[in-house]
């Protein structure tokens, strides 16, 4: 994205792809909390950057499906050398992990759910999630318990049915 060339905001950046096997497998984009893309690309690759304090989503897809296979996106500060993210797929094609520039942390994610009912046609639990916080949510879960009571245990695995959310922004 030439909105996000070299000196252009607070931190200079550089971002690699690469350093495993089946390298044409392998694609990615970096989000910034407006959901504008700031780079992407392959394996291998090597991009500068510019980026402004904040937090940053990585969305990375493997088309094969087997996960990156050694291949690792790695941003790096330009001036220093400080590996600010460092991430891989290690099975499956779809993985996603946030990074921050800066030292301010950002406002945490602040989940609501809104609109559960029953749909008779997909005859299936519905619901919509808001995410009103400040900082991109990821990787959780959503349990569904119809028939079976709830308890004050962390890891009570007496639900009906889940689903993982791979990530939500802001």
């Amino acid at each position: 994205n030439p909105d996000y060339a070299s000196n252009s905001r607070s931190t200079d950046v550089i971002i690699t792809c690469g350093g495993g096997t089946w390298e044409s497998e392998v694609s990615w984009q970096i989000l910034d909390a407006t959901e504008t893309v700031v780079a992407e690309g392959g394996a291998p690759s090597e991009i500068t950057a510019s980026l402004d304090d904040g937090e940053y989503l990585a969305l990375c897809y493997d088309a094969w499906g087997d996960g990156w296979n050694g291949n690792f996106l790695t941003v790096t500060d330009a001036a220093d050398g400080t590996i600010l993210f460092d991430y891989t797929i290690i099975s499956g094609d779809f993985g996603a992990a946030t990074f921050i520039i800066g030292d301010t942390p950002p406002e945490l994610a602040n989940l609501n759910m809104s609109d559960l009912h029953y749909d008779v046609v997909e005859d299936a639990v519905m619901l919509t999630i808001h995410n009103t916080g400040g900082s991109i949510a990821q990787g959780f879960y959503i349990t569904y318990y119809g028939s079976n009571e709830t308890s004050d245990e962390c890891e009570n695995n007496l639900y009906d049915d889940w689903d993982e959310v791979g990530y939500l922004l802001p």
